[in-house]
């Protein structure tokens, strides 16, 4: 499998950059996972919307979603899966008023197949209702947090995944219990305890920088750590 960044920052995108967003390929098939603000120009980069098996949101918040929002618009010819959690129901009705997507409400526990990918939806910590992301195929495994706060069930979820896809969106100083996101040491613990053999970190704050999002994690992670840059691909 191959992976692109598309978008690597929440909220909102820096100049150039995109919110979170990202690729993966196998052979002649591709998901979308997450279509946050500014990352659709990146993508047609890569592939055209009709290249597309599906489209998957972890979740409903602008920043995940709202370039999936005008991808309807040249979809509704075609219209592709699009799995995603339920709620807010408002966000999903405009999601869904062109006859874009073929929508289907995606559960934490439930395995779907999508071409060569067996994509499992597992559990997250946020404000709204949130799924983590398993993707397996060519005999590797895939693993994505979606956005999260700590999440003991994680663990276990991602147990040996090649590549942990993380959100560090959150600074030491700004963290709390009731956070809605990780911070990049978080992550390096996370993939550390799940034994993954990669963590890539992503969905950084304005003020965050990948460079030291790398720095925070590998003191907490004996594995390789990158920050994700927009463009960036890794090879599962």
């Amino acid at each position: 499998m191959k992976l692109t960044i598309l978008g690597n920052r929440g909220p909102l995108p820096l100049p150039g950059e995109a919110c979170s967003a990202y690729l993966l390929e196998s052979g002649d098939h591709a998901l979308l996972i997450d279509a946050g603000s500014a990352s659709l120009p990146h993508l047609l980069e890569y592939r055209k919307l009709t290249e597309l098996d599906a489209v998957i949101l972890s979740h409903l918040h602008f920043d995940h979603c709202s370039d999936a929002l005008v991808m309807q618009y040249s979809t509704k010819a075609h219209p592709l899966p699009l799995y995603c959690p339920a709620e807010p129901a408002a966000v999903l009705s405009d999601l869904t008023g062109f006859d874009g997507f073929i929508a289907r409400e995606a559960r934490e526990g439930e395995t779907v197949e999508i071409g060569p990918f067996t994509v499992t939806f597992g559990p997250a910590k946020h404000p709204v209702p949130c799924l983590s992301v398993k993707v397996e195929a060519e005999g590797k495994a895939f693993g994505y947090t979606g956005d999260s706060n700590d999440c003991s069930d994680q663990e276990d979820f991602f147990s040996g995944v090649d590549l942990l896809l993380a959100d560090a969106g959150m600074t030491e100083a700004a963290w709390k219990l009731f956070s809605p996101h990780r911070t990049p040491a978080m992550c390096g613990k996370l993939a550390q305890e799940a034994g993954a053999k990669m963590l890539v970190l992503s969905h950084f704050g304005p003020t965050q920088t990948p460079d030291a999002a790398e720095a925070e994690a590998a003191q907490c992670f004996s594995g390789a750590v990158v920050g994700a840059r927009v463009h960036a691909q890794f090879l599962i």
